[in-house]
């Protein structure tokens, strides 16, 4: 990476907008879920008694992963398909307004699969910029984010197989995949200092 005044300017901007985002996707899920048993109950089920909440959420999360993966896949030049990331945010936002449909079978069907898509692809585009960097760059820094993520998504399996599928699992997911990518981009921020 350059030390151009410009590149420390961009670079701190882009860190500042992605952290932001982080930020209030975490504040925005925690506060709303703290009242509710997660352990019974998933994000979407919260999102049927609070509506208005949930799309927010959605949109604020959307644009939380699509940053930090841009911004990720610009640190580490890897070109990854842009349709990736745009199947990734149009699904969560598809499966959004199932929740006003109610809970017909085609309505749970569509919202499900959104968030599958969601999972497979946010995690997906995450772990592959982390492999394909490493193997690359022999690069011990993002092999530990590697590490990292599949810890976060061992937990969430662990869960899931004593729990079932609830918002545990969701938040687990979630909270990693948005930590990580917070760590990563503070990481980034300060090596262009």
């Amino acid at each position: 990476m350059t030390k151009t005044v410009e590149s420390r300017h961009a670079a701190g901007t882009k860190f500042l907008i992605c952290g932001l985002f982080l930020v209030l996707a975490l504040i925005d899920t925690f506060f709303k879920v703290k009242d509710y048993d997660m352990v019974k109950l998933t994000i979407s089920a919260i999102g049927r008694t609070q509506p208005l909440w949930f799309f927010l959420w959605g949109v604020i999360t959307s644009v939380t992963v699509l940053l930090n993966l841009f911004f990720i896949c610009g640190e580490l030049q890897i070109k990854t398909p842009l349709v990736y990331l745009m199947i990734i945010n149009c699904s969560l936002s598809f499966m959004l307004p199932t929740i006003y449909i109610g809970e017909s079978p085609f309505s749970l069907v569509i919202h499900g699969a959104g968030v599958v898509i969601f999972g497979i692809l946010g995690y997906g585009t995450l772990i592959y910029c982390m492999i394909d960097y490493s193997i690359k760059n022999k690069s011990k820094e993002t092999t530990a984010y590697f590490y990292m993520m599949s810890a976060v998504l061992t937990a969430a399996a662990v869960s899931y197989a004593v729990f079932g599928f609830n918002g545990v699992v969701e938040l687990i997911l979630l909270t990693g995949a948005e930590a990580i990518m917070l760590i990563f981009n503070a990481v980034a921020f300060c090596k262009s200092r």
